[in-house]
């Protein structure tokens, strides 16, 4: 983040070099506000009255006081992320092995942009520099080339790879561009997969960047029972929402007679996707209702319908 405008009005970022937003400046170049955080992102001291959700590591905070890195939410009260890692990390790297540590617990050399696995503020700025010479004016121009209006673009504002951006005037830098791709790349460094990212750049291209709530996969045929397909199209959970939910869960619980619970907490609320051991959705719940705002609602929930067990799964 550069800049930012509301309305009238321009902002500008200054960062330490820890990445940390320290101070905002108006278009004259006067400083309006400053901002000091501890090692792990509490605010210690501010000043000024800019609205302003950026700061530690350059992320962003949301109203409950959670930064966003993507992958998962970190609590700067405990240090920690919310929720337990689904990269399974490696046995090379023993920090990488802990299912809720935040930068191998030392925010001052390393950070976690990803919510996957830690690295030095040297290497996520080496990562974002490759991202921005290869790969922003490809996708900046498919986006900008499938439609004169914003419809495309809308669509990648709501694919899986992309939740930072709130409305459709914001992408139309390349900034904005650069911070979809950014999840991308670091999808294809988890999983392992050296042509991930050509292949998720390729399904935009070939999409149109067309869909909502993901990538179309044109093979998608999810097997719903009548009670579960009544319930997706109630709740707000189409295909590609599903698949995205059982593909990559917060978390997943496996229940009586084969049941399997899958979670994803999205935008501060917990989607959940309960599929039968024949692999059909038998049922959605939270969505769009938004009656699952923490893990103790849906564990509630869960104890209510028939119980539950955590059983590890990777």
């Amino acid at each position: 983040m550069i800049s930012r405008r509301v309305g009238s009005d321009a902002s500008y970022y200054i960062y330490d070099g820890g990445l940390s937003v320290r101070a905002l400046t108006n278009e004259a170049g006067t400083v309006t506000d400053t901002l000091v955080f501890d090692a792990f992102g509490n605010e210690t001291a501010k000043t000024g009255s800019t609205d302003n959700a950026y700061g530690f590591q350059g992320e962003e905070k949301d109203e409950t006081g959670l930064y966003y890195l993507r992958a998962r939410y970190m609590d700067p009260s405990t240090g920690t992320f919310t929720s337990m890692d689904t990269y399974g990390g490696s046995l090379s790297d023993p920090m990488s092995l802990h299912k809720y540590m935040f930068a191998n617990s030392n925010p001052v050399i390393y950070s976690d942009p990803s919510g996957h696995m830690s690295s030095t503020f040297d290497e996520t700025l080496a990562v974002v520099a490759i991202i921005s010479i290869l790969a922003v004016p490809l996708l900046y121009s498919v986006a900008m080339n499938n439609s004169k209006s914003t419809s495309s673009t809308n669509s990648f504002v709501n694919s899986k790879y992309y939740h930072d951006v709130k409305t459709l005037s914001d992408i139309k830098t390349f900034n904005d561009i650069r911070k979809g791709l950014l999840s991308i790349v670091f999808n294809a460094i988890i999983k392992g997969v050296s042509d991930n990212i050509s292949g998720q750049a390729q399904g935009l291209v070939d999409h149109g960047l067309s869909g909502s709530g993901g990538i179309i996969n044109p093979n998608n045929n999810i097997k719903k029972t009548n009670h579960g397909r009544h319930n997706s199209r109630k709740r707000g959970f189409n295909d590609n929402l599903i698949d995205e939910i059982r593909n990559n869960p917060s978390q997943k619980v496996y229940q009586s007679e084969g049941r399997v619970v899958y979670a994803k907490r999205i935008n501060n609320y917990y989607y959940v996707v309960i599929e039968n051991s024949e692999g059909e959705i038998i049922t959605t719940v939270g969505g769009k209702t938004h009656s699952l705002r923490t893990w103790s609602d849906v564990l509630r929930m869960l104890n209510n319908n028939g119980g539950y067990s955590t059983i590890p799964w990777r």
